[in-house]
């Protein structure tokens, strides 16, 4: 997405790949029946219940900082890791009808909420009670990302082959922030298929010295190289200039 969209226009447009993301996501859910909630997601020891409880439960987190936005007050996405992962555990054992109806009305609250935002909201930064710190434009994309990758992790026929181009540049583009001072800093990874590339740490040229190490350069099919850097696969489909394609620093 263009550096020169104004904080409003960026939340406006990541707002706009967000409805085509859920109204995919809500698709795969009117096809799933209890049997199939209830059944193995591609999350070591999660099933799509799991997965669909925490989709809701972020969309409501997230629809919070967007409260935040408006009042300036200090908010925590979640009050803490354990009651975050204790609400998805219990929301897990829920008749599969009302998980999914959590899934589609959590959703439906955040996009309300995120729409009623003026712009000058959307320029505001969120006071968090920790870091990282970010602006309230950055949240519809992180929602974004969300929807997107746990979709796939659903296992139920849809996967990041199927992701729009702009959507995976959105994930793409935060790999400076996610694996900088990793053991891929520095590093070039390239989409061959969007003809993109995004340099890490000293690979990056606003941030390296004359002469600096560009590190390895790892290219291949944007799906293929999100799937790898968040650590869903290998590095199948992957190709390094300096031999094997090292693993994956991890997404989070």
């Amino acid at each position: 997405m263009p550096d020169t969209l104004t904080p409003a226009e960026r939340a406006a447009a990541d707002l706009s790949l967000l409805a085509a993301a859920t109204a995919r996501l809500l698709t795969t859910c009117a096809g799933l029946d209890a049997e199939a909630v209830a059944a193995p997601s591609r999350l070591p020891g999660w099933s799509r219940a799991h997965v669909l409880t925490h989709l809701a439960r972020n969309a409501d987190a997230l629809r919070g900082m967007l409260l935040a936005a408006r009042t300036g007050a200090t908010l925590a996405p979640y009050p803490s890791a354990e009651l975050r992962d204790a609400d998805v555990v219990a929301g897990a054992t829920r008749p599969a009808h009302l998980i999914l109806l959590d899934v589609r009305a959590s959703a439906e609250r955040f996009a309300l909420d995120a729409e009623s935002l003026d712009p000058r909201t959307w320029s505001r930064p969120l006071v968090l009670s920790r870091p990282p710190s970010m602006l309230a434009a950055d949240l519809p994309g992180h929602r974004l990302r969300e929807v997107e990758a746990h979709h796939t992790d659903l296992a139920a026929g849809y996967d990041l082959t199927q992701t729009p181009a702009e959507v995976l540049r959105s994930f793409l583009g935060q790999l400076r922030v996610r694996f900088a001072g990793s053991a891929l800093d520095p590093a070039v990874l390239v989409a061959t298929d969007l003809g993109d590339e995004w340099r890490i740490g000293a690979g990056d040229p606003e941030g390296a010295g004359e002469g600096a190490e560009a590190g390895p350069r790892i290219a291949g099919p944007a799906a293929a190289l999100l799937s790898w850097a968040m650590g869903r696969t290998g590095p199948g489909g992957l190709a390094s200039d300096r031999g094997d394609v090292p693993p994956s620093p991890g997404w989070g």
